[in-house]
């Protein structure tokens, strides 16, 4: 029997494009792995059929997902699923397809199924190639991307989830999520990243106890992954983000990710 395979990534937030459509993410080591097989699934799957309407696939096809990304805290779990489970379906009919427009249908396919607001090009770019990725979500466009230190990362994620596709922003915050894009804009990822995590935990709230805990356990850096509720350290030694974890009593001990999607066929 065949079987195709993708494992993507989780990631944080750079810039959240809910305000005026300017995103980005960086990968982190957590990844989501789809297998997609021949086979019908006993209840519908929005995700499946639509990938499978987009590009013209007739076969029907199953899958099974395993996933060490928290799903709903900020952590892009959606877009891993959605890259992870096209790619492995593509494989499996031998269909090739060149990354751009590839990210830019998974990015409508998103929105179409319901599981972003912005089809998050950002977070499936980061999932694609790893490293950071910059985006216009409005123009469907890769602004910049590239490869990062790959530092100790630890994130916390606790309390209710927050869907992407449930976002309703009041207020202006135009002037200072210019700020974040700015501070991207000339390369300086992790301070947008921290900056972009309390715009959002402005509006959406923030566990500062736990950021806090995070800044005294010695990380570099430490925020909310954009909208939440998800909170994330980086670190240079990995000892002080394992102390953090111990300190807080929760979290996923990681690093920063450079590497992109992974994929293969198999018989079994």
């Amino acid at each position: 029997m065949k079987f195709a395979e993708a494992t993507t990534n989780g990631g944080i937030s750079i810039l959240s494009a809910f305000i005026d459509g300017l995103g980005g993410a960086f990968s982190i080591d957590l990844p989501l792995t789809a297998t997609v097989y021949a086979g019908t699934r006993r209840r519908e799957d929005r995700l499946m059929e639509a990938i499978r309407s987009e590009f013209g696939i007739k076969d029907q096809l199953t899958y099974k997902v395993k996933s060490s990304i928290p799903a709903g805290y900020g952590l892009k779990s959606s877009s891993a699923l959605v890259l992870a489970l096209a790619k492995a379906s593509l494989l499996y009919k031998s269909v090739d397809i060149e990354d751009a427009d590839l990210l830019v249908r998974l990015a409508n396919i998103s929105k179409a199924v319901g599981l972003s607001a912005t089809g998050a090009l950002d977070d499936l770019c980061q999932a694609l190639y790893g490293g950071y990725c910059i985006t216009d979500n409005k123009r469907m466009k890769i602004i910049k991307r590239g490869k990062l230190p790959e530092l100790a990362v630890l994130v916390c994620a606790r309390g209710e989830t927050r869907p992407s596709r449930s976002i309703n922003i009041r207020g202006n915050y135009f002037k200072v999520a210019r700020s974040a894009e700015n501070l991207a804009q000339r390369g300086f990822i992790f301070q947008a990243a921290v900056l972009n995590g309390f715009i959002y935990g402005t509006i959406f709230g923030i566990d500062l106890e736990t950021v806090r805990k995070i800044e005294e356990n010695g990380a570099n850096y430490a925020s909310q992954s954009g909208k939440g509720p998800a909170v994330f350290g980086l670190f240079t030694d990995p000892s002080d983000a394992k102390r953090a974890k111990m300190d807080i009593g929760f979290g996923i001990v990681t690093k920063i990710n450079n590497h992109g999607i992974r994929y293969r066929i198999y018989d079994s």
